[in-house]
């Protein structure tokens, strides 16, 4: 499945192998590309007076561009404007004998000219009242290799964007007279707003202004698409307060704007600057970005940086938010498209007035497939919910205590956008002001996130063989317990979601914990299910067969995943329970071959509860020696 190969993870993957594959699900990214030039309503103002105002400043810098390029008298002097000479350059109308640019390098200074210009005016057109509230100009640098990239790859021009809260800039990073951002400010895929990939293409254009989604000589198009997408996953790995990512290509006098989502490019018509209606689509586009809300570019305002001058996160329980502070980053988003799952280790700031002291929590940050008509509660997979019902079952049962995860906070992330309406974060609110049928093409996903404790290390962190047997003992006995006491399959035991926690004064190891019941799966009787996640999720060598036939799209089953508990066996004990998959038309979780599966695990669970009483001894022993 395209974009779903991880980014930053495998050090021992030679570059190039690395990127014949990300070519590879690039061309296919780009072949399943949608296409409609309503995109650029995503960055519409929403609030009616902001909007306006908007319209206004556009009109006045369409206007003042249309003088600025108008060509000279014939008793004109030469202009000594090199800027004015570029940007004439780019916007000179189509001519068969024209040739625009001659080769790449020569675009990259018409691109700074005509942008800088735009960003200006803006500027310029907007009185000093709050209403502009992103100021985006172009990175000085060209054709150069982003410093904190995975790979040597070089991009042509980059924007910036610069507004409060986010912390990614300060006010003198911006050359506030010519729309640059100065010279000595180095561009990263940490502060990078899009990437600009520019092709020479003389002859792209728009034939038919009335259908600009059909531009002739496609070829050059397509190729710059397919490396913006080889950049997307940096600005992902490196800006963890990112929801989507956008891009520009430029060929020949052709922009074309594209936004990845989760699961698919949706890249709007050609806005074609050779012609007067491109240029006021052009401006169109950067003014409404510069007075959108910033959710609209991609950015998440739940996440912010501080007066305190530090990242302060929103976690949401019913649609409450409480509040945290981010220590470290554990996991980084590191694909394209998927999950973009992100785990942070944060503190909690305990409500105003309350008694309640910080703690440290495990806050879980990601984008899960749900299906349009499903309400969250319904959701039988639904991690919180899920962690509810664990949490409630096992409170009086000491043998599991801090075995398992306990969510301090957690559910949708709300969006309040600049007219106080409060929505759940979603693809479907990401592309709310596309027609319906646009939207239904796009998989909908929700924007989750969790704070649980306790924390932990992964389990290959064991310093001896023992930790490592008390850990996978304990994960089995939450695991067994889960499915006995609730009927909540985990469906995704691997070494990454088996943790070790140790004393955090003396570091002597304490016990295991299971964790991640993100692919979990409670089973109602023989009830048929019906919320399907059309990509894989988990971790792949142990995922549970039916998970594996389901995201590879093998119909194996009537629906997504077979409701018994052999599914999980085959993940969880795996030889031992394989045959339990060989009728699929079992659906009973009480069936004989779950049953079976059922006694498997307890006698393997009882074997692993023995080890684990020899292993504590040898560890108590070694601790008393060292004591």
């Amino acid at each position: 499945r395209s974009g779903h190969m991880q980014g930053h993870t495998a050090e021992c993957v030679p570059i190039d192998y690395l990127l014949k594959e990300r070519k590879a699900e690039a061309q296919i990214a780009v072949s399943e590309s949608i296409i409609t030039h309503k995109l650029l309503q995503v960055v519409k103002p929403r609030k009616r007076a902001v909007a306006n105002k908007a319209r206004n400043v556009s009109d006045n810098v369409a206007s003042s561009l249309e003088n600025y390029i108008k060509p000279p008298l014939a008793d004109d002097t030469a202009t000594t404007d090199l800027n004015l000479e570029r940007v004439r350059r780019f916007c000179a109308p189509h001519d068969k004998d024209l040739t625009r640019f001659s080769k790449e390098s020569e675009m990259y200074p018409a691109i700074d000219a005509l942008l800088g210009f735009i960003s200006e005016k803006i500027r310029d057109n907007t009185d000093d009242d709050g209403v502009l509230k992103n100021v985006i100009s172009v990175f000085a640098k060209k054709d150069f290799t982003v410093p904190d990239g995975d790979t040597s790859l070089r991009i042509d021009k980059a924007l910036r964007i610069d507004f409060d809260g986010l912390g990614e800039f300060k006010d003198e990073d911006v050359d506030t007279k010519g729309g640059n951002a100065d010279m000595s400010k180095t561009a990263t895929y940490a502060n990078i707003f899009a990437v600009i990939e520019a092709k020479i293409d003389n002859q792209a254009k728009v034939e038919d202004e009335t259908n600009p989604e059909v531009i002739t000589n496609d070829a050059e198009r397509v190729d710059a698409t397919m490396q913006l997408y080889l950049y997307t996953h940096n600005i992902y790995f490196r800006q963890h307060a990112r929801r989507f990512a956008w891009g520009f290509t430029v060929c020949g006098s052709v922009f074309q704007a594209c936004l990845f989502t989760h699961d698919i490019m949706v890249r709007s018509g050609g806005i074609d600057v050779a012609t007067r209606h491109g240029r006021k689509e052009l401006v169109d586009l950067f003014t409404n970005m510069s007075f959108c809300d910033k959710d609209q570019l991609g950015y998440d305002p739940t996440i912010i940086f501080s007066d305190a001058e530090q990242w302060e996160m929103q976690v949401f329980e019913n649609g409450e938010p409480r509040r945290c502070i981010i220590n470290e980053v554990l996991l980084a988003a590191d694909r394209a498209f998927g999950r973009h799952t992100r785990c942070f280790h944060c503190k909690t700031i305990p409500d105003s007035g309350s008694k309640e002291e910080p703690r440290d929590v495990l806050v879980k940050d990601a984008w899960a497939h749900q299906k349009r008509d499903l309400n969250e509660n319904e959701d039988a997979r639904n991690e919180a919910t899920l962690l509810r019902i664990i949490s409630d079952g096992f409170r009086n049962d000491a043998s599991l205590e801090n075995k398992y995860p306990k969510l301090w906070a957690g559910g949708i992330v709300q969006q309040i956008d600049s007219s106080s309406s409060v929505s759940d974060d979603s693809t479907d609110y990401i592309f709310l002001a596309l027609d319906q049928d646009i939207r239904e093409k796009i998989p909908n996903r929700v924007h989750k996130r969790l704070a649980m404790e306790p924390l932990g290390e992964p389990l290959r962190m064991a310093k001896v063989v023992d930790e490592t047997i008390i850990a996978v003992a304990d994960a089995m006995e939450v695991y067994m317990a889960a499915w006995k006491g609730h009927r909540i399959m985990h469906r995704d035991i691997s070494t990454s979601n088996i943790l070790i926690r140790r004393d955090s004064q003396t570091g002597k190891f304490l016990n295991g914990a299971l964790i991640d019941f993100d692919c979990a799966i409670m089973i109602t009787g023989d009830k048929p299910r019906t919320d399907q996640r059309p990509n894989m999720t988990g971790t792949f060598p142990f995922m549970s067969i039916n998970c594996l036939a389901a995201s590879s799209g093998m119909d194996l089953f009537t629906d997504d995943f077979s409701d018994d508990f052999s599914d999980d066996s085959s993940a969880d004990i795996p030889e031992t329970c394989w045959d339990a998959h060989l009728d699929p038309n079992d659906r009973n979780p009480f069936s004989r071959r779950a049953q079976v599966a059922d006694k498997i695990g307890n006698a393997l669970l009882d074997v692993m509860v023995k080890a684990r009483s020899e292993a504590q001894e040898r560890i108590e022993r070694q601790n008393t020696a060292l004591d």
